[in-house]
């Protein structure tokens, strides 16, 4: 689900403490089909705090937060959150 034409990304951001290797054994099984990072707590701390996996960020262009999602989402929600706030921007 990548919108960048429009002005949207998904990113994965890795919290565990595990290497790398073990990340993109994850990321192949479960067909993730975006780019993931591996982040620190800085990371976390920047988008007040993960309390839970999956967590998930709807960032504008401006690296405002636009929505928050804890837990486990179907691909409509994001599509429909990402369409409306393309919407907002004027895309």
């Amino acid at each position: 689900m990548r919108r960048v034409s429009k002005g949207f990304t998904m990113l994965g951001v890795a919290l565990d403490e595990t290497s790398i290797g073990e990340v993109k054994t994850f990321v192949r099984r479960v067909g993730v089909n975006y780019p993931v990072m591996i982040g620190i707590d800085q990371v976390a701390t920047a988008y007040g705090g993960i309390q839970a996996l999956p967590t998930a960020f709807l960032i504008g262009r401006d690296g405002r937060i636009l929505k928050k999602y804890v837990g486990a989402r179907a691909k409509s929600e994001f599509k429909r959150d990402i369409e409306a706030a393309g919407k907002t921007l004027g895309e």
